[in-house]
């Protein structure tokens, strides 16, 4: 699979319990942290609690006043953070004789709306003796994904990447093109680096889940396509080209959606280093 050049949307730093108190302000929410009163307190904070969909969201651990790291070994077996009504959690704490590790800072992209809360669980003994809570209220209201089109000036030549760190399974990545005063966007949905990797596996991901995967995410977002090539397959190609400015004919359309603002288009192409289609998502600004 092709190397993606991220920017440092995500990350993950390891701090003492000590330096607990110098990470930021109380923004979270501090309603649910009644727990095991032995316990070593560990707040979840987030540094905004509103964002757009891909966008980065940070999220903090806030120990309590003078513990030290193994304070809170011998308070919890592991601690995990998880978003409310979603598959997947993040470990922040694992330990066993000799070897530690402990996450206290890290990012988060949504792929999608969420209102609702992400969870900070601690356990010990196969029980749960902590819990805290931060309400969050992510939205869809940029002109597409994480962009408004008023900030593509300049055209990229690397992907840049987005972390959605519960998702590990599928990469999000986009290519800013600016030409002639027009910017666009190519979208780039891959397999994670193991199945990609793995001829077999990378094979079953372009041939029978990558445009199906991409078809019901924009949908999701952005409602029904006006045209797909199982409904409109003889006007599909005009409607194509005379919708798009920069349209590049090495690329098949499949279906094309139309919001107020964004003109979307699921393309196909043969890629260069298999004998099946890859997909993508191509995007610009909607002319009035």
């Amino acid at each position: 699979m092709r190397k993606i050049v991220f920017v440092l949307l995500t990350f993950l730093f390891l701090y003492s319990c000590s330096d607990g108190n110098d990470l930021g302000k109380d923004d979270g929410d501090d309603s649910g942290n009644g727990n095991n009163s032995s316990s070593v307190k560990i707040s979840l904070k987030a540094k905004v609690q509103e964002a757009n969909i891909h966008t980065m969201m940070e999220f903090y651990l806030v120990p309590g006043e003078d513990c030290t790291m193994l304070d809170i070994m011998e308070s919890y077996d592991s601690l995990v953070w998880r978003i409310e009504g979603e598959k997947g959690r993040l470990n922040l704490l694992s330990h066993a004789p000799g070897w530690m590790s402990f996450t206290s800072r890290w990012g988060h992209c949504f792929y999608e709306e969420n209102h609702g809360s992400v969870i900070l669980e601690g356990f010990k003994d196969g029980k749960v003796v902590l819990s805290d809570s931060v309400r969050i209220e992510v939205y869809n209201k940029r002109d597409f994904l994480g962009y408004n089109w008023e900030d593509i000036t300049s055209s990229t030549n690397h992907r840049t990447g987005i972390a959605n760190i519960l998702k590990s399974e599928l990469e999000i990545s986009f290519i800013e093109r600016y030409i002639d005063g027009l910017p666009s966007l190519y979208v780039y949905f891959e397999p994670a680096w193991e199945v990609g990797r793995d001829e077999k596996l990378s094979k079953i991901f372009y041939t029978q889940k990558q445009e199906p995967l991409i078809r019901n995410y924009i949908s999701k977002l952005y409602g029904d396509p006006k045209f797909s090539f199982e409904k409109d397959a003889d006007q599909l190609v005009e409607s194509y080209h005379k919708i798009f400015k920069q349209e590049e004919d090495v690329y098949t359309p499949r279906y094309v959606w139309q919001t107020k603002t964004t003109n979307i288009a699921l393309v196909q192409k043969n890629v260069d280093w298999g004998d099946y289609e890859a997909y993508y998502i191509y995007a610009e600004p909607r002319s009035n």
